[in-house]
């Protein structure tokens, strides 16, 4: 079996030394990584897949994300977040396709989202999304033990290949280290 891609973290962002580690992978078959990055990487088509998303404001050189673009996004009721794309590499013939932001606000929390699109072999496809989050908002929670809503979000976007693209799954894997309540942040939010 081939080795598979991992996302390319920042030092200051390595899993495990984070506040909160959210990993999701599908594989399916009869799908291609090009229909994948096509929905993904245009930020104008979000909303037709991804419903916990509002006031999307595309980068000023149009909906696809190039690195160093920036863009903007509401979710769960949060003002929208001022994000920074930091990898889109196209997915390729036996290259992975590549794509990561970051954001952080004044209110003190930073997120960095990463995804990974690849071919794998038997007529395959792999796509993993991975999202770590710093701040006091996940200290609290983890501390608390609240584990529910940050999936809601890893489970929408990945509505993406389960509702509009992807017919077959092989496997489907959900995976979370903590989670919150999405209330409880826009309550937190909107305190400080």
């Amino acid at each position: 079996m081939a080795t598979q891609s991992s996302i390319l973290w920042p030092e200051h962002l390595l899993p495990g030394h984070t506040d909160n580690f959210i990993s999701n992978e599908v594989k399916a078959a009869d799908l291609t990584t090009q229909q994948i990055w096509e929905l993904l990487a245009d930020v104008s088509r979000w909303n037709s897949y991804y419903k916990n998303c509002a006031q999307i404001t595309e980068p000023e050189t149009g909906p696809y994300l190039k690195e160093s673009s920036v863009f903007k996004f509401s979710t769960f009721g949060l003002p929208p977040l001022t994000c920074t794309v930091k990898k889109s590499v196209v997915p390729k013939q036996g290259t992975a396709g590549r794509l990561a932001w970051h954001t952080s606000t004044g209110v003190g929390f930073e997120v960095y989202l990463g995804w990974i699109v690849e071919e794998l072999e038997k007529g395959r496809v792999r796509i993993l999304t991975q999202e770590v989050q710093n701040g006091p908002i996940f200290k609290e929670a983890a501390k608390r033990r609240q584990i529910r809503s940050f999936w809601a979000t890893k489970i929408g976007w990945m509505g993406l290949f389960r509702l509009r693209v992807v017919k077959k799954c092989e496997k489907l894997t959900w995976r979370a280290s903590t989670s919150l309540y999405g209330n409880w942040i826009r309550r937190r939010y909107s305190r400080q």
